[in-house]
């Protein structure tokens, strides 16, 4: 009789207690190492670290983080096929498609990292100084360098060239098809330390051979949601979604557990690298 008093209990008790959990799916970009990747398919990364530790606070919900390429997850998002990506910049004034946004989950520092030559290192005014230069960008961070940067590319002053990705970029400035890149501060540590390793770049560089000339701007990471998808209230959970992710990220920013997740990570980080 007890045995059966315990089955009935896990048949009806439990079943109704996973169905009060719902389930979110967040687009998160497969390609922006050490930030937000994927390892056969598995999101990784620093920003998935601390996004993680968030969502322990949000009993109700069991978020999924789904890698994909970042120009098929802009579409969704257009479209209004996806709840929330992960982690565009504010691109209020010209992504249309994408609010509100959450609390700013990290801030980046977007450097323009050129060769130690005083050619280079001389300058100091940003983007005017630069100007006559070839700089590259890795593709889908458009919004890097400024408005005022951006203003002179279409004038022509300024020879701007896309990468596929970040590794490339940097290759392209190792092998001297760039004069400068505008690369995040703590990836291109992170990059640079792992060309270093790297049979063949190595012997194109010296260590301390590429500066941080200037530093061209601030950028904020969010996890932004589909503006379409919410004008057709496809996610009726949404605003309970947001203010409670929302509450769990500015508790976390207030604890000593996002600096400790930080500093672990980046230590995870080098030791993988130099196995």
């Amino acid at each position: 009789m007890k045995r059966l008093f315990i089955s009935l209990f896990f048949v009806i008790y439990f079943p109704a207690a996973m169905s009060d959990v719902t389930e979110v799916t967040i687009l998160i970009d497969e390609n922006y190492p050490p930030y937000s990747y994927a390892v056969n398919e598995e999101a990784r990364g620093l920003y998935i670290d601390i996004l993680r530790e968030a969502f322990k606070e949000l009993p109700d919900y069991r978020v999924i983080l789904k890698p994909l390429p970042w120009q098929r997850i802009k579409r969704y998002m257009q479209k209004g096929e996806a709840f929330a990506m992960f982690p565009p910049f504010y691109h209020g004034h010209d992504w249309p498609y994408l609010y509100p946004y959450s609390i700013a989950i990290f801030q980046e520092k977007v450097m323009l990292i050129c060769p130690d030559k005083p050619s280079y290192s001389n300058r100091e005014k940003w983007p005017n100084d630069f100007q006559k230069l070839s700089i590259g960008n890795a593709s889908g961070y458009d919004g890097y360098g400024g408005f005022e940067f951006h203003r002179l590319v279409n004038l022509k002053k300024i020879d701007y060239v896309e990468a596929k990705g970040s590794s490339e970029l940097l290759e392209m400035l190792i092998r001297k098809r760039l004069d400068c890149i505008l690369m995040e501060s703590e990836l291109f540590d992170m990059l640079i330390h792992e060309a270093s390793e790297n049979t063949e770049l190595r012997l194109l560089f010296k260590p301390n051979h590429f500066v941080k000339t200037v530093l061209t701007g601030v950028d904020n990471a969010y996890i932004g949601y589909s503006a379409k998808a919410i004008e057709l209230n496809k996610y009726p959970f949404g605003d309970d979604f947001r203010r409670k992710m929302d509450n769990a990220i500015y508790r976390l920013l207030k604890s000593e557990l996002y600096y400790d997740i930080i500093e672990k990570y980046k230590l995870a980080r080098y030791a993988e690298m130099n196995k």
